[in-house]
């Protein structure tokens, strides 16, 4: 088990994906969880985490992690089917110049 807060000791950048859920109701965890999230996920790694949105702390935690990562929200809400929002977190894509490639 990892825990978000005491992670040095993994090996950096060597993780491809991760999946979470119901993991962002702890305000208070939300540094240690991006921090660890760029420690481990590999250049091209992904996490895809699995949310209901509860007193915005859904919301806070995106706010934190698109300091360092991309994120895309994928909306599949019915009002009547209590679905979890869903993220897809990468790392920032970036192009090489022609000159640089």
């Amino acid at each position: 088990m990892l825990q978000w807060s005491n992670y040095d000791h993994f090996p950096a950048g060597t993780v491809d994906v991760v999946i979470g859920s119901d993991c962002l109701f702890f305000k208070d965890f939300h540094d240690a969880l991006v921090g660890m999230l760029h420690h481990i996920l590999d250049r091209e790694g992904v996490a895809i985490l699995l949310q209901p949105s509860r007193g915005g702390s859904m919301e806070l935690f995106k706010e934190k992690a698109e300091t360092f990562f991309d994120i895309e929200q994928h909306v599949d809400y019915h009002p009547e089917v209590r679905r979890p929002l869903i993220y897809t977190i990468r790392r920032p894509s970036f192009t090489l110049t022609p000159e640089y490639s």
